[in-house]
């Protein structure tokens, strides 16, 4: 092995707040690092095509265009289970953004300096 052929399936890889993840062609997830919230339980997860890290929570983009999410089940924006045609996520500190397939913006999250004040925004 040269060192970096089990990088070669790679998809992605995203982190913010000490909890690195990773998603692959094969649409399996791998995240490590702080765990204080779950946030690393991704075992499960399949069928993921994106990943995007906040600060206590990740997420994942499903090839269907609906979201997983894991971490603290309390904030706001770890609420993304009902989104649909999304086609490309964004998360950071209080918040998580998705582009739907028609152009429109969908975010979840505190409004700490309009973050997640997408309702007005188009395409």
């Amino acid at each position: 092995m040269d060192g970096s052929s089990s990088f070669r399936n790679w998809n992605e890889r995203e982190q913010e707040s000490g909890c690195p993840a990773n998603s692959f062609a094969a649409g399996t997830v791998v995240a490590a690092g702080s765990n204080q919230y779950h946030q690393c339980d991704v075992s499960y997860w399949t069928d993921v095509k994106q990943v995007a890290v906040g600060e206590c929570n990740l997420y994942g983009l499903k090839n269907d265009g609906t979201m997983v999410c894991s971490g603290n089940p309390y904030t706001k924006q770890a609420k993304v289970s009902t989104w649909q045609d999304i086609t490309a996520i964004s998360a950071g500190n209080h918040f998580v953004a998705g582009l739907r397939s028609d152009g429109t913006v969908t975010a979840k999250g505190d409004s700490f300096s309009g973050r997640s004040d997408v309702d007005e925004w188009e395409n």
